[in-house]
């Protein structure tokens, strides 16, 4: 397998200073999150086309986020803080092209695009994780029989699920202006001022990390070895050793599934305040892996669901939707065993949909500005995101990134994203992402151990509603 790869530049090479990291930006997880991205391509002599119009969308999209074109450096070598830094004559973004055609997109989509279909190895782009001098974004474009896959790599040190929405929105609007032969309007472009990531350099706190809702200890805290070791795998990228440990379970929701299940909480409790969507599937999940992993009869009494929250409308001053950097926050909802367990399905689904949007609000923006000021004062800053709570779970549902990607249009030669996956590299064992099938329905993915995979499969009040993707 042969692969091909061109740094692409902006067209404008006045790219001015690398942005300044904000305290959100320094405490994530250091990860890199690639995002599969299929496509169906209907003639193969559009391929050479398809390839410069993808790299001329780059350039463009780099001059409206420079950012993207930078490596990540150490900064404060004893404190774990990072910068940005513009590689000299290595400033751009790395684009790798390969075929694979031994890969079939028809045989992809009678699969439902499984993430068996998508072997890392073959279509994630190198570096897959974090180092001492890492691109901020890789891209790889892999031609397939009858199809493409693009893969993008995006650093979560510099940017969140939403900010990869973003990204992949500019991205597709500047591939489809160069297919059709049109400039976008300089008043259409990315504004500068969303790029700003100084907001909240200023903030100051005295308050320690577990005075935090969500950074409280718990009862048990004795995984802290094997949490690391996940932690390390999925900072350094081994998707092979990880999957072992930690490998991914694929299930989908039918849209008929996702109506019943908002309709029948809504008929239970006419007159109690409603509950989101997402915090129903928060709530579906969070029961049924707490019964899959047999919390009740190991003698656990309780368990927390972290929520990953964005936080662009909830700080003072709002960042804008569009905001390319890291806003995210933590929330912690608590449930004791017996709540998991209960036999009263859509009472137990509701109460604890209900915790899950309660320990969202818990986040203020005054609380939000105290936590970014706990991270300035930080001793160390590296993975501070990630509390250490045994037997939690963690639950990332980044609808607007979804939508972003189902929205895209990437000119006649590509057309609309097909489907997309994400190859994410899970920090902890039990953490899922729940996304919206462009076809309608809900994609869940499950990181969690094998045996936990095997029970949840015999649960009927999972499976009612779901059914695996093999």
């Amino acid at each position: 397998m042969k692969t091909t790869k061109v740094l692409v530049r902006p067209t404008d090479p006045s790219v001015g200073d690398p942005d300044d990291l904000s305290p959100l930006d320094q405490y994530m997880i250091r990860i890199i999150i690639p995002i599969m991205c299929a496509f169906k391509i209907e003639r193969d002599d559009q391929r050479s086309t398809i390839v410069e119009n993808l790299k001329a969308g780059l350039a463009r999209t780099i001059n409206e986020m420079p950012f993207i074109a930078s490596v990540i450096v150490p900064d404060d070598e004893e404190r774990g803080t990072m910068k940005l830094h513009f590689d000299e004559e290595a400033t751009g973004v790395w684009f790798h092209e390969q075929e694979c055609l031994e890969y079939s997109f028809d045989e992809m989509e009678k699969r439902r695009f499984s993430f068996s279909c998508f072997p890392v190895t073959t279509f994630v782009p190198e570096p897959r994780g974090h180092s001492e001098k890492c691109p901020v974004v890789t891209v790889l474009a892999t031609f397939i029989k009858g199809g493409l896959v693009v893969t993008y790599n995006g650093h979560h040190g510099i940017m969140d699920a939403q900010s990869l929405g973003t990204f992949a929105s500019i991205w597709s609007r500047n591939v489809l202006a160069v297919s059709e032969g049109y400039t976008i309007p300089l008043g259409e472009q990315y504004k500068a001022e969303d790029l700003d990531r100084t907001g909240f350099h200023t903030a100051f706190s005295q308050r320690l990390l577990h005075n935090f809702h969500t950074y409280q200890p718990g009862k048990e805290t004795n995984l802290t070895a094997e949490r690391n070791e996940i932690l390390r795998l999925s900072s350094s990228g081994d998707h092979l050793k990880l999957h072992e440990l930690v490998p991914i379970s694929h299930w989908f929701m039918t849209q008929e599934k996702v109506d019943l299940l908002n309709q029948s909480v809504r008929d239970a409790f006419p007159n109690e305040p409603g509950v989101t969507e997402a915090a129903l599937f928060s709530a579906l999940i969070w029961k049924s892996v707490a019964q899959a992993r047999n919390l009740a009869q190991r003698g656990i009494e309780e368990c927390a669901l972290f929520t990953s929250t964005n936080v662009r409308r909830m700080v003072d001053p709002q960042l804008s939707l569009m905001y390319p950097g890291n806003a995210i926050a933590l929330a912690r909802a608590d449930a004791t065993t017996q709540d998991l367990y209960s036999n009263d399905e859509l009472k137990a689904l509701y109460n604890l949909a209900r915790k899950t949007s309660d320990s969202i609000d818990e986040w203020t923006a005054d609380e939000l500005y105290d936590l970014m000021g706990l991270v300035q004062e930080s001793d160390n800053v590296v993975n501070l995101m990630l509390p250490n709570l045994d037997h939690s779970f963690y639950i990332s549902q980044p609808a607007r990134f979804g939508n972003l990607l189902g929205k895209s249009q990437w000119g006649s030669e590509m057309g609309a994203i097909k489907a997309f996956r994400f190859a994410f590299p899970p920090p902890v064992n039990g953490f899922a992402c729940p996304l919206p099938a462009l076809g309608g329905g809900m994609d869940l993915m499950i990181w969690i151990n094998e045996e936990v995979q095997a029970k949840l499969k015999t649960l009927e009040s999972w499976t009612k509603w779901v059914e695996p993707v093999m």
